[in-house]
Protein backbone atom coordinates (compact mmCIF):
# COMPACT_ATOMS: atom_id res chain seq x y z
CA UNK A 1 0.00 0.00 0.00
CA UNK A 2 1.00 3.63 -0.33
CA UNK A 3 -0.06 6.31 2.10
CA UNK A 4 1.34 9.72 3.07
CA UNK A 5 4.43 9.34 0.91
CA UNK A 6 5.31 5.87 2.23
CA UNK A 7 5.25 2.50 0.56
CA UNK A 8 4.38 -0.41 2.86
CA UNK A 9 4.97 -4.00 1.78
CA UNK A 10 3.85 -6.87 4.04
CA UNK A 11 5.01 -10.43 3.42
CA UNK A 12 3.51 -13.27 5.47
CA UNK A 13 4.64 -16.87 5.51
CA UNK A 14 2.45 -19.72 6.75
CA UNK A 15 5.50 -21.82 7.65
CA UNK A 16 6.62 -22.96 11.07
CA UNK A 17 8.25 -19.64 12.03
CA UNK A 18 11.22 -19.03 14.31
CA UNK A 19 12.00 -17.38 17.61
CA UNK A 20 13.45 -14.03 16.54
CA UNK A 21 15.22 -13.72 19.91
CA UNK A 22 17.08 -16.99 19.27
CA UNK A 23 17.59 -16.65 15.52
CA UNK A 24 21.16 -16.90 14.30
CA UNK A 25 22.47 -14.12 12.12
CA UNK A 26 23.06 -15.60 8.71
CA UNK A 27 23.20 -12.10 7.14
CA UNK A 28 19.90 -12.48 5.27
CA UNK A 29 17.58 -10.54 7.59
CA UNK A 30 20.37 -8.21 8.68
CA UNK A 31 21.12 -7.38 5.05
CA UNK A 32 17.44 -6.70 4.31
CA UNK A 33 17.17 -4.36 7.30
CA UNK A 34 20.34 -2.51 6.27
CA UNK A 35 19.01 -2.05 2.73
CA UNK A 36 15.72 -0.70 4.07
CA UNK A 37 17.63 1.83 6.21
CA UNK A 38 19.64 2.97 3.18
CA UNK A 39 16.35 3.74 1.47
CA UNK A 40 15.27 5.80 4.50
CA UNK A 41 12.88 3.12 5.70
CA UNK A 42 12.60 0.21 8.08
CA UNK A 43 12.04 -3.54 8.21
CA UNK A 44 10.04 -5.12 11.04
CA UNK A 45 10.09 -8.87 11.62
CA UNK A 46 7.38 -10.55 13.66
CA UNK A 47 7.85 -14.29 14.13
CA UNK A 48 7.49 -16.99 16.74
CA UNK A 49 7.84 -20.75 16.80
CA UNK A 50 4.70 -22.40 15.33
CA UNK A 51 3.60 -19.16 13.64
CA UNK A 52 4.89 -18.10 10.26
CA UNK A 53 6.87 -14.87 10.10
CA UNK A 54 5.50 -11.50 8.99
CA UNK A 55 7.92 -8.97 7.47
CA UNK A 56 6.86 -5.36 7.07
CA UNK A 57 8.96 -3.08 4.88
CA UNK A 58 8.27 0.67 4.93
CA UNK A 59 10.15 3.09 2.68
CA UNK A 60 9.55 6.60 1.36
CA UNK A 61 7.46 6.47 -1.81
CA UNK A 62 8.90 8.17 -4.87
CA UNK A 63 12.15 9.12 -3.17
CA UNK A 64 15.26 8.55 -5.23
CA UNK A 65 17.69 9.54 -2.50
CA UNK A 66 19.61 6.75 -0.86
CA UNK A 67 21.42 7.11 2.45
CA UNK A 68 25.02 5.93 2.39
Amino acid sequence: STERGRLTLVVRDDGRGFDSEQATDGHGLTSLARRAERLGGSLRIDSAVSRGPKLTLEVPHGSRSVRK
